[in-house]
């Protein structure tokens, strides 16, 4: 049985709801603000962020996230006091949640097991469970959406089955805000899907065929994106359009 029939259709409702405001409000920092608004509020936390990190440079990228306070506050590149964090925080996610993009603490840390970790005092202080959903990241770095439950609260199934159900929907809200941020022309989905390929190195027959498609509409498809964007060759439309990182 997947998720999705184990959820209540009010849940489900307020899922699509919460996807088509994070799709119309402005980019963000890092993620639209009605995102992280909407889940905390689907998702009763005490907090809500998104985090940015460059393990390898020992330094944290961007902090965006919502407070207990409900008050918006963004760290940009930032330098923790304590350094124990970059290589403790891998060693923990690699033990217990290596295999799981969207997990919690409660799945496989008692609250024993929690207060043991070397992280737990200097960092994680009063939290009793953190939901976390991993995002495509850089090598030596990573991405990740948490949620923070204080106050003995743990996370459940629903609360679990509602983060793996939006998960894709997070990574193209993701991607979106992105290239809204940086002002690229709008393309159909079927448009970024061909230019989304033609990143990978596949070539037109390449593409017609992963697409179902034939290769004159494929041709037809890139004669539009050339036509939006400016770009005179492939190359030139895959490099203004596919979303590019922060260089580290």
């Amino acid at each position: 049985m997947s998720a999705s029939t184990d959820l209540p259709s009010a849940d489900m409702y307020a899922l699509l709801q919460l996807i088509g405001d994070a799709a119309d409000d402005d980019p963000g920092p890092a993620l639209p603000w009605a995102l992280l608004d909407g889940l905390r509020a689907l998702i009763p936390c005490a907090e809500i962020g998104f985090n940015e990190c460059n393990l390898a440079g020992r330094r944290y990228v961007q902090i965006q996230s919502v407070n207990p306070d409900d008050s918006h506050v963004v760290v940009p590149d930032s330098v923790p006091t304590n350094s124990m964090w970059f290589t403790e925080f891998p060693r923990l996610h690699r033990r217990h949640f290596s295999d799981r993009p969207v997990h919690a603490w409660s799945e496989r840390m008692s609250p024993e097991d929690l207060r043991r970790e070397r992280l737990y005092e200097p960092f994680w202080l009063g939290t009793s469970d953190t939901l976390s959903v991993d995002f495509p990241s850089r090598p030596g770095g990573y991405r990740k959406l948490c949620l923070w439950r204080t106050d003995g609260e743990r996370f459940g199934e629903r609360d679990l089955a509602l983060m793996r159900l939006i998960r894709p929907h997070l990574y193209e809200l993701d991607r979106l805000a992105r290239r809204r941020r940086t002002g690229v022309p709008q393309l159909t989905p079927r448009e970024w899907q061909v230019v989304e390929l033609a990143a990978e190195g596949l070539g037109n027959q390449q593409i017609a065929r992963t697409l179902v498609t034939s290769l004159s509409t494929v041709r037809k498809h890139l004669e539009h994106i050339y036509s939006k964007t400016g770009a005179r060759s492939r190359g030139a439309a895959v490099a203004m359009m596919m979303p590019v990182h922060e260089q580290w």
